[in-house]
């Protein structure tokens, strides 16, 4: 799977950089050693966060998380020029050549100034979408009800909080007290947790022994748990006194029930999903945590209610549109039936800690009787 990634990025890097390259350079006289050495470069900064991700990271020391940061701001900077460069070009030789409103997208001094704008509207883009994805999330709140429960209940969900190097804990813990500050019954985190080696952030790990909820705090694995190490991510949540399920459940009253599956993707590693198992017949409320939102159609799905994350919401735009082709349920709300599905945004960011028309948020979840 690492080397497919290394491969479809390597030929996404060089595609974006020749075509981002050839509308710098097209209408000048440079010569062509001198664009291929553009090209290149632009390349190689497009590719550098992920380079980062490798052992070698350590190698630069204490200014790894800055230099990471710095590359993922570059690599953001790369990914929206390309986006609207060709969105800008389809609609600019249109106009020229079907309406003849605009100068000739090969006019060098106009292609200039189109670039040079275009830039300047990137970087302010991919700064103010770095505020957001470095900022604590807004509290979102949403109200279900059921004949099923006798009183209110109340969660709050934390998908997708990635924990890794590049994740401040002072960041951490001010999501863990404005989760506190809500009093719920329960705290769960729907995957994606854990989502670097022991070693990288083993400061930031107790800080989830902060976590208060009188009926307790539960995690499933998420994609990301199954790329680190399914054994390592299930010590971190004991260590921290976070009730993990795998295919179980834990019966918080006798109206309320919570349930949990690993990731679909744990298929791959001979750790099926087993619906039956996590949600044996019952009369009480069933709260499924289930980190891939369309685990929702699987056979033998009897949750009430699952919660589930994965998408971040496309996180960056443009690439929402990719995430909303490749997702039924997008973010928000869905139902079937009786059957709710919520898919978060997400708490926090794989990637980037960047964020762009897609905010991050922690949701508060109250079910009162019907």
């Amino acid at each position: 799977m690492l080397v497919t990634f290394a491969i479809i990025m390597f030929g996404v890097s060089l595609a974006v950089s020749s075509l981002i390259t050839i509308r710098w350079t097209g209408t000048t006289h440079l010569g062509f050693w001198v664009k291929f050495l553009i090209a290149i470069g632009i390349s190689i900064v497009f590719m550098s966060p992920f380079v980062l991700r490798f052992p070698t990271s350590p190698l630069f020391g204490a200014f790894c998380n800055g230099i990471t940061y710095v590359a993922y701001f570059l690599f953001v900077c790369i990914f929206l020029f390309f986006c609207f460069m060709i969105a800008r070009d389809v609609i600019w030789f249109v106009l020229h050549f079907w309406k003849h409103i605009f100068p000739s997208p090969f006019l060098p001094s106009a292609v200039l100034r189109a670039n040079v704008g275009l830039l300047v509207i990137v970087v302010i883009l991919a700064t103010y979408s770095l505020y957001e994805g470095m900022r604590v999330p807004d509290v979102k709140k949403i109200t279900l009800y059921s004949d099923k429960v006798q009183k209110p209940f109340s969660l709050v969900t934390l998908p997708d909080l990635h924990l890794h190097r590049a994740l401040s804990g002072k960041k951490l813990q001010r999501i863990i007290e404005q989760t506190n500050a809500l009093k719920p019954d329960v705290v769960v985190l729907p995957g994606d947790t854990i989502d670097d080696r022991a070693n990288a952030i083993e400061d930031l790990v107790p800080i989830l022994a902060n976590f208060k909820a009188p009926l307790g705090v539960f995690a499933v694995d998420g994609n990301h748990e199954i790329y680190v190490g399914t054994q390592e991510a299930q010590q971190h949540f004991k260590a921290t006194g976070i009730t993990y399920l795998y295919n179980e459940f834990r019966d918080l009253r006798p109206d309320i029930r919570i349930a949990g599956v690993p990731d679909i993707q744990s298929n791959r590693v001979g750790r099926p999903v087993d619906m039956k198992k996590a949600m044996p017949q019952t009369n009480a409320y069933t709260i499924l945590l289930a980190h891939t939102p369309k685990m929702f159609d699987l056979p033998d799905n009897t949750a009430d209610l699952q919660l589930s994350g994965h998408t971040h919401g496309g996180q960056i735009f443009p690439f929402h549109i990719l995430v909303w082709m490749a997702q039924k349920y997008f973010s928000g709300l869905f139902y079937k039936g009786e059957r709710t599905l919520y898919v978060s945004r997400g708490v926090n960011q794989w990637g980037p800690q960047m964020r762009l028309l897609s905010p991050a948020e922690i949701t508060y979840i109250q079910i009162l009787p019907r």
